[in-house]
């Protein structure tokens, strides 16, 4: 299977005169901007910035003592990939700066985002997806009812403040929720900004309510906008998409798995393009849609407070926790609805019930669907015998 690392093996001795910035370009420097640069890259306020081998350089300077061996989680992968592109002729002479990393609980807001300065007069824009902390996830589940949530606005914020009227062109993209920040920043900031983006990549990020497609600001960055799916995608079939689409082949089996940039198989000049999503992609989104629909603004800011409340009383704060001493978490969580006031209560179970009756409607659907696949099958098989006979 290749990947970005063999797209490195092929590419990274040309720099961007000799072979133009492209898709799988983006994704690299996506990436990147989930490594942890605290304290390495020039802040926002600073006009000073570093190259991506002295970024590396920089940070593994600090984790020399991380094994390497065992980086299998997507949150792992970054930095390893850093590792291998800073010794490249491609990307080691990339600048990068204006770096941010916000957390805030009280907010719920999950914000990261990088600058990066190409050799061909424009600049990059990545902005960081869903990290570990469950801050960070509690944010994303408030899209289905929030109209901005806080790193949107502070994404918009970062676009106009790193401005800068040297750079004749800029490119903004990003993976999982970073994919949909690029596309909220490009569409909410300045006219006179957007008129320099040139391209918004999204890398499976998920979509927006009705409201916003329909804005006529999101009409005029449509024709700049690529969204980039897995074949089985999940999260980036998430609320509503328009414009230009990109199936990407995974080499991942499930669908949450290939949200994993690095199972995406690519060619020289871009990646390995399929023509269509799986169906299984097909049906989680029908279900998934059909069951936020179905609840109003209120019964989803609810249900969603409710949940991410029981988190916090088990005392989950990130993403591995849940792997921990997994049974006692299992038993808590259970515990900690059967404590809740009946209210609260109500407002989980009707979601949940609500959520596994659109699934079991949709894989209903889906059997009445192949039943009568192969009934078409196996008529047009006896037509063919007669016609033989």
């Amino acid at each position: 299977m290749e990947n970005v690392y063999s797209y490195l093996k092929w590419r990274g001795d040309l720099c961007l005169s000799a072979s133009a910035f492209n898709e799988v370009d983006s994704l690299i420097l996506s990436l990147i901007s989930y490594v942890d640069f605290d304290e390495i890259v020039p802040g926002i306020e600073s006009k000073e910035s570093i190259t991506l081998k002295e970024a590396s350089d920089r940070y593994w300077s600090v984790h020399e003592n991380v094994d390497s061996s065992r980086a299998t989680a997507f949150l792992a992968k970054p930095p390893l990939l850093l590792k291998e592109l800073a010794e490249t002729k491609r990307f080691g002479e990339i600048r990068i700066g204006k770096y941010v990393n916000r957390i805030d609980t009280q907010m719920e807001k999950q914000f990261s985002a990088s600058t990066f300065q190409l050799n061909d007069s424009s600049i990059y824009l990545a902005y960081k997806g869903t990290d570990a902390t469950i801050v960070g996830w509690k944010e994303d589940f408030n899209m289905i009812f929030t109209p901005e949530i806080p790193a949107q606005s502070e994404a918009v914020e970062y676009l106009e403040k790193t401005f800068n009227w040297r750079y004749r062109n800029i490119r903004i993209g990003g993976h999982s929720k970073g994919g949909n920040l690029a596309i909220y920043s490009s569409i909410k900031c300045n006219k006179r900004i957007r008129d320099r983006i040139i391209s918004i990549h999204n890398f499976d990020g998920p979509g927006f309510t009705k409201e916003i497609l329909i804005s006529d600001e999101y009409s005029e960055m449509l024709p700049r906008i690529v969204n980039y799916l897995p074949q089985a995608s999940v999260i980036g079939m998430l609320l509503e998409h328009t414009g230009e689409r990109k199936i990407i082949k995974s080499s991942q089996f499930g669908g949450v798995l290939q949200h994993d940039p690095f199972s995406w198989e690519v060619e020289a000049l871009g990646f390995f393009s399929l023509k269509e999503l799986d169906r299984s992609s097909l049906m989680m989104d029908s279900i998934i849609k059909e069951w936020i629909n179905k609840l109003d603004m209120q019964q989803r800011e609810s249900f969603v407070d409710a949940l991410f409340g029981i988190l916090s009383d088990i005392g989950i704060e990130k993403t591995s926790d849940f792997s921990v001493a997994l049974s006692g978490r299992l038993k808590a969580f259970v515990k900690s609805i059967s404590a809740m006031p009946a209210e609260t209560k109500e407002i989980i179970t009707n979601a949940m019930g609500l959520f596994f009756s659109e699934s079991r409607n949709a894989v209903k659907k889906e059997l009445k669907e192949n039943l009568k696949l192969l009934d078409r099958q196996r008529l047009e098989g006896l037509r063919q015998n007669n016609k033989r006979n």
